[in-house]
């Protein structure tokens, strides 16, 4: 039975707002469902999370950030793992533990979560830059494993991974209960939504990220074909970084146009999701999968969504929505047309929508082709240290 250890910092917190979480919630649950046997170690100093049939441990995370507790390297050498999966590349306990994997003969993989992205490096560029020349290049090449989301998240890792194979299996759906929803939520508390169609936004209130203030600008634009529409932003602010866009908002008079309502999480979010029409995600960027729109398309809803974000070939293949270049004039151009279109148009869009992400977007699939490659690379790795009398990794 291959013995897989997920390694984060925190916990695995499905109905939180960090989308990483979810996906090691997922990940773990599905492995260990399809025979793995499966370990969630957290450095975090809160009770541990049940995820499925994993063993899920939290040790308390040590003040030096290079440093680990020594009962997580010796509770590692009783598990003797075929594999450790690291997330995230921007932490030096990562690194501090790689070392420790390789020195014992313990391959581990990595899943980078967007960071090498492009964009992401972006941010704060110095930084990362100088981290990755110091510590995460080499935590990069040392990895028997990448797993990417996307294609173009292979090439965005590739320079800084060398020889170390990447593997591309993008986030999956997890089945949401499409009769437990409350549909009337929205309007239960806020009854001026009556007779409205309404635009939902649900994510990280990051306007510059999340094109948040495109919406806002394209709203006064097309003011008049926006009579009848309500469009509602949902998440937790980023940075107080929203102050500047509510000012906007008042500055152009558009407060009954465009609401402000704070996080949804848990079953929350998936009633604000089925209360709305329409769900916009105008992002000039996304590094990985946007659970949004994953979630929402799998309600049947009808998406809005800029050129910026994972899911281009799929709107261009699939009659889901529409998506629009993350300017002004084009998510205007996506707004008015989500306006004026019919109810039934709607209605297709969110059905053909459906069908095509619980065809393309499965966790299991996932996790299986994460099994596969974790059990290929152990095996390659024992033959190497078998023919060559030392660990493959140095």
């Amino acid at each position: 039975m291959l013995r897989v250890v997920h390694f984060l910092h925190g916990r695995a917190n499905p109905n939180g707002t960090n989308g990483g979480d979810r996906v090691i919630y997922n990940l773990a649950k599905c492995t260990a469902e399809l025979g793995a046997r499966v370990f969630v170690f957290g450095l975090s100093e809160k009770a541990p999370l049940t995820i499925g049939r994993a063993v899920v441990q939290n040790f308390h995370p040590p003040r030096d950030p290079f440093s680990l507790p020594s009962i997580l390297t010796k509770t590692l050498s009783g598990i003797r793992p075929d594999v450790v999966h690291f997330h995230g590349v921007y932490t030096p306990r990562n690194v501090r533990l790689a070392h420790w994997l390789r020195r014992e003969g313990i391959p581990y993989a990595i899943s980078p979560h967007g960071g090498l992205m492009e964009e992401v490096l972006a941010r704060g560029w110095l930084r990362k830059v100088t981290y990755l020349a110091l510590l995460g290049r080499s935590f990069c090449r040392g990895a028997s494993l990448i797993h990417c989301i996307s294609p173009a998240e292979a090439d965005a890792v590739r320079p800084f991974s060398g020889d170390a194979p990447a593997i591309v299996a993008p986030h999956g759906l997890e089945g949401t209960d499409l009769h437990s929803l409350d549909r009337g939520v929205l309007l239960r508390q806020y009854p001026k939504l009556s007779g409205k169609r309404i635009f939902g936004f649900l994510g990280r209130l990051d306007p510059a990220h999340k094109g948040l203030d495109l919406v806002v600008e394209a709203c006064s634009r097309i003011r008049p074909s926006l009579s009848n529409v309500v469009i509602i932003l949902a998440g937790p602010d980023w940075k107080n970084r929203t102050l500047a866009l509510r000012r906007r908002v008042a500055e152009l008079g558009l407060q009954d146009t465009v609401l402000f309502i704070g996080p949804r999480m848990g079953q929350d979010k998936f009633n604000f999701l089925a209360s709305c029409d329409v769900l916009i995600h105008p992002s000039r960027w996304e590094a990985g999968v946007p659970f949004s729109v994953l979630d929402a398309l799998e309600l049947g809803k009808p998406c809005l969504v800029s050129s910026g974000s994972f899911f281009g070939d799929f709107f261009q293949q699939h009659a889901a929505g529409m998506q629009v270049l993350p300017t002004k004039e084009g998510v205007a151009r996506g707004l008015r047309y989500m306006a004026e279109a019919s109810t039934d148009q709607l209605e297709t869009m969110g059905a053909d929508g459906r069908q095509a992400v619980l065809r393309e977007f499965s966790w299991e699939r996932t996790a299986q082709k994460l099994l596969h490659a974790y059990d290929h690379r152990h095996s390659w790795l024992s033959q190497e240290e078998g023919s060559a009398g030392a660990p493959a990794v140095a």
